[in-house]
């Protein structure tokens, strides 16, 4: 079975958040706005939520819902804590990453994709 229109879009705009986070981080940190601690936090970030993509795209069904775990995290810190104290470029890129982020998890859970994430699952059993 093809990968599903929807979940490549998915991925398409997820590899895009994390660049668009890894340029800021960047930034961030050689213009000293950000400390080495936070950079190296921000890198493993990167590189997690890299690896999550990876298995997204060749369909595990566990880093879906990882991935969706992950998110509702961030967005609930989100919310408790607002962006008081983020930049500038912190919360410019914010304002466009949760939108972003809320199309990705409807597209990743469409109904389209559940038997193409289901797939490997239902594989391992025979």
């Amino acid at each position: 079975m093809p990968r599903p229109r929807s979940v490549t879009q998915a991925v398409i705009a997820i590899w895009f958040t994390i660049g668009l986070d890894f340029l800021v981080t960047n930034i961030e940190c050689f213009d000293g706005t950000m400390s080495s601690g936070q950079f190296a936090l921000n890198l493993i970030s990167c590189l997690l939520y890299g690896l999550l993509t990876n298995r997204i795209s060749a369909g595990n069904n566990l880093a879906r819902h990882v991935y969706a775990i992950l998110i509702a995290v961030e967005v609930a810190a989100l919310s408790a804590f607002g962006l008081d104290d983020a930049t500038g470029l912190e919360a410019a890129v914010s304002y466009v990453s949760i939108p972003l982020e809320f199309w990705i998890m409807l597209a990743l859970f469409r109904a389209d994709g559940n038997p193409w994430f289901q797939k490997g699952s239902q594989a391992g059993r025979k």
